[in-house]
């Protein structure tokens, strides 16, 4: 009799392990490439580029700056902006085009990061800047295409709306005008750090804390800067504490949605 209890609860332990091996993998990269998310990520963002070909091409090849544009760069190379140019020739370097356009970006600082460089380095090769709206929107469709995929949404469904994200809203404006990338560039960090905030929140649940510690620290850190690029993703990150109800329990789902609530608001 003992002994067949003591059969019994090593089966039930073995079973335990194993459960919890199985999820410590589904929360890994490897369990996650196994699942079939890399593949997928794949294809959906070579669909991406097939469906958004036709659209950006020719603004590719024939687009050129607008508004803000022609302002950024003249701010970024000769360190005045339009209303003041330096003489012909002046030239601030990288470093004086992180000051010049340091004024006009106090309030989205990741952003300066983002054009400073951009306009210094690129001047007005404006098949550059064209080129790099059009990658933003296909870069999106993988990202949303993971983070349905984590949240159980159906394969072809996932792979629909990971494609369609790439087309709307983002058909004008930040497609075609370089000045306005920067909302898609938050929103792409935006979607990166969501996903890493949910596996995060399921490895603290069936792996180790420190696991879990570190991917929420990451998730956070992109969750500010993508607050830090375009103030547009506040209420996203706000309203993501509902998903973190679907992994984990409530009490851990409204400490972490304090937490992100706290530091990106």
């Amino acid at each position: 009799m003992t002994a067949a209890i003591t059969d019994r609860g090593s089966d039930a332990a073995g079973a335990a392990r194993l459960r919890l091996a199985r999820l410590r993998s589904s929360v890994g990269p490897a369990g996650r490439f196994r699942s079939g998310v890399w593949p997928g990520m794949l294809l959906v963002g070579a669909l991406a580029i097939l469906v958004n070909a036709p659209a950006v091409v020719p603004q590719i090849l024939h687009g050129g700056f607008n508004a803000d544009d022609w302002f950024w760069q003249a701010t970024a190379r000769y360190g005045s902006g339009i209303g003041g140019l330096h003489p012909v020739g002046a030239h601030p370097g990288l470093f004086g085009a992180f000051s010049a356009l340091h004024p006009q970006f106090e309030a989205r600082p990741a952003a300066l990061l983002y054009y400073a460089p951009l306009h210094w380095f690129f001047g007005v090769h404006m098949k550059v800047y064209m080129a790099l709206s059009a990658v933003l929107p296909v870069l999106l469709a993988p990202l949303v295409f993971a983070l349905l995929r984590s949240l159980s949404v159906p394969l072809l469904h996932a792979g629909a709306i990971g494609v369609l994200t790439s087309l709307f809203p983002y058909a004008d404006s930040t497609r075609f005008w370089s000045s306005g990338s920067e909302s898609l560039l938050s929103v792409l960090l935006f979607v990166a750090g969501l996903s890493i905030a949910l596996s995060g929140l399921r490895a603290h649940r069936v792996a180790s804390s420190r696991h879990g510690r570190i991917l929420r620290c990451v998730s956070l850190g992109l969750y500010v800067l993508s607050v830090l690029t375009n103030q547009i993703t506040i209420g996203l990150i706000v309203a993501a504490g509902l998903l973190y109800l679907g992994v984990t329990d409530r009490r851990t789902a409204l400490r972490r949605w304090i937490v992100d609530a706290g530091v990106c608001v």
